[in-house]
């Protein structure tokens, strides 16, 4: 009888092996050099596998595991008024006390002190928010609440750029990595950093365009919408919850004797029970021993198909994943979320 952790690695290698090698396989077709940076709680495992491809084909490679997540960066944002309606084009609906929380990780202790401290605060926290819809009242407020913590947000925002420099992100066309979808933490990361990136991922949607400061490539496919039937976007919430770090999402920095240390949300129960995700990541790495030196591995123009062929069969997940499988979706008001649930 099949093991859980035999059946972990089974599934590993046969739902993310193909996708995730096939990703890698796109990356080096288009990689203008060595260093990548790997971002949020997807890239944590995204670097330690690219690393263990690179080995196998005998690549060289220089890559980082990049700390930050939407929340933090939209936080580091409210330094600047300019900065704000960026932090303000995703989903929400709901009070600006309920935003302030989910979507820029303020604690008790800050709204208390916006209690205490902003004029008329009661009605102004209680203000409904529609997002993207009605930014223009979101703005004001956003930035009226900013304006308390200014000293305390610069602080942050200057260790944060120390921490970015300690690693090597601290010149233009720096390559990042993610899963997707609208390049959100790279166009952040670049106006924080006023440096150029490039970033890849398996798709992205209307919204990462080219500009001056930021280059989007959608490996698999680019300029998706959300619910139009591409299978790799309309279903990403069983990418995001197998593809996590074992820490919550990072929603803060503190100066140590170390110089920064980072803070993080609660962790959701796939970071509980991270000893299961670790056994399907395990079961990528075999997939690639079998076929990277042959030329045996799956092909991108495959994948999305592969993809829906498997999610759309919850049967098909093992049993022990199916209720650890969560995302913290607070940024956009559905809090924690389950892809099971979710799709049925």
């Amino acid at each position: 009888m099949q093991s859980q952790m035999d059946e972990l690695q089974s599934f590993g290698y046969r739902f993310l092996g193909p996708i995730i090698t096939s990703f890698f396989d796109e990356i080096e077709k288009k990689k203008t050099g060595n260093e990548l940076f790997f971002l949020a709680r997807e890239g944590y495992h995204l670097e330690s596998l690219y690393k263990y491809y690179c080995g196998l084909l005998g690549k060289s490679y220089e890559t980082k595991y990049l700390l930050c997540s939407r929340v933090f960066l939209f936080k580091l944002c409210l330094t600047d008024k300019n900065l704000i309606p960026l932090t303000l084009g995703h989903h929400f609906k709901g009070s600006l006390e309920s935003l302030l929380i989910r979507r820029y990780g303020f604690s008790g202790t800050q709204i208390n002190k916006v209690k205490k401290d902003l004029k008329n605060s009661d009605k102004l926290l209680a203000t409904e928010i529609s997002l993207p819809s009605r930014q223009d009242i979101a703005v004001k407020a956003i930035f009226d609440v900013s304006r308390l913590f200014i000293n305390e947000l610069e602080s942050k925002k200057k260790l944060y750029l120390k921490y970015l420099d300690s690693i090597g992100f601290n010149s233009d066309n720096k390559s990042v990595v993610d899963i997707g979808f609208s390049g959100t933490i790279q166009k952040l990361l670049s106006k924080i950093t006023n440096k150029k990136t490039i970033g890849h991922y398996m798709v992205t949607t209307v919204n990462a365009k080219n500009s001056a400061e930021c280059t989007f490539h959608g490996h698999f496919s680019s300029g998706q919408k959300f619910g139009n039937g591409y299978p790799l976007l309309d279903k990403s919430l069983y990418l995001e919850s197998l593809l996590t770090a074992p820490h919550g999402q990072v929603n803060d920095i503190f100066g140590s004797d170390d110089g920064y240390r980072f803070g993080y949300s609660t962790k959701t129960k796939a970071q509980h029970e991270f000893y299961l995700i670790d056994q399907v990541v395990e079961g990528i790495r075999s997939y690639m021993d079998d076929t990277l030196e042959s030329g045996l591995q799956l092909t991108k123009e495959y994948v999305p198909e592969y993809f829906a062929s498997i999610v759309k069969r919850p049967q098909f997940i093992p049993e022990g994943l199916r209720n650890i499988l969560e995302v913290d979706d607070h940024i956009s008001g559905f809090g924690v979320l389950n892809p099971i649930k979710v799709f049925g």
